[in-house]
């Protein structure tokens, strides 16, 4: 309030969710993590978001699946 910026802490956080879902395909462990927190935090607020829920899952699996073939 004082220096009467307006900060969203969640801004950047968004941004690189966005991006991953742009891109359709997760590359690394911490884009993993990052899809994975949001799909919790969706699944916790109403109304539900099937749609998007449905893409970030899909997404995960897809990363999973590449990452068990890797080893």
């Amino acid at each position: 309030d004082r220096t009467q910026y307006d900060i969203d802490i969640f801004k950047s956080y968004f941004r690189r969710i966005d991006k991953i879902i742009e891109k359709g395909k997760i590359t690394t462990d911490n884009q993993f993590y990052d899809i994975n927190s949001l799909v919790n935090q969706l699944c916790q607020y109403e109304p539900i978001d099937n749609e998007r829920i449905e893409k970030l899952n899909c997404l995960l699996v897809k990363y999973e699946k590449r990452k068990s073939k890797q080893k």
